[in-house]
């Protein structure tokens, strides 16, 4: 249970990393008015503790905020969504996984979902949310397709192939 905790601890020590200041400001992370949820709900208490407001080893949170910084500022922003993106895909293989075996599968899903929503917004910092989400559901979607075919025999066939080329359309459209 106490890996399971400073997983926890770290994850929200990278989501407060990545916050701006102005992000900050919400309890929902959304600058918009309308997104400030009162003090009083349940997700308030979670949000707090996400921004650094309560709960969690100080000497943690400083390591895991400095392990935010060097990667968001020694890697491009690309290779951050690259790596949130093979992430969620072992994550989702893990889960497909799980489906058919061994429950043991389900703590790669748990750590691969939280490290890969902790670096998605190191990335969304320097890239629009349009790009960056389009990229990732794209590639998430097609890598899926693909190994649900290759390892566990789903069917691909010619439409699902087809409509694979109509989602890298659209994120190679968004691109340009």
């Amino acid at each position: 249970m106490r890996p399971f905790l400073l997983l926890l601890v770290a994850t929200a020590s990278a989501y407060r990393a990545a916050l701006s200041p102005r992000q900050a400001s919400t309890v929902s992370g959304c600058a918009a008015p309308a997104c400030a949820a009162p003090a009083a709900l349940p997700t308030a208490r979670c949000h707090l503790l996400l921004r650094g407001g309560g709960g969690g080893s100080p000497l943690l949170v400083r390591l895991v905020e400095r392990l935010a910084s060097t990667i968001e500022t020694a890697l491009p922003a690309s290779t951050i969504l690259a790596i949130a993106i093979a992430l969620e895909i072992g994550a989702t293989t893990c889960m497909k996984l799980a489906a058919l075996g061994s429950g043991r599968w389900l703590v790669g899903v748990g750590l691969g979902y939280t490290l890969c929503f902790s670096i998605f917004p190191l990335a969304l910092k320097r890239l629009p949310l349009s790009l960056a989400y389009a990229v990732w559901s794209g590639v998430g979607t097609a890598a899926a397709a693909i190994i649900g075919n290759a390892c566990f025999g789903e069917v691909l066939g010619r439409r699902q192939v087809a409509s694979i080329g109509l989602i890298v359309a659209g994120v190679v459209g968004l691109n340009t």
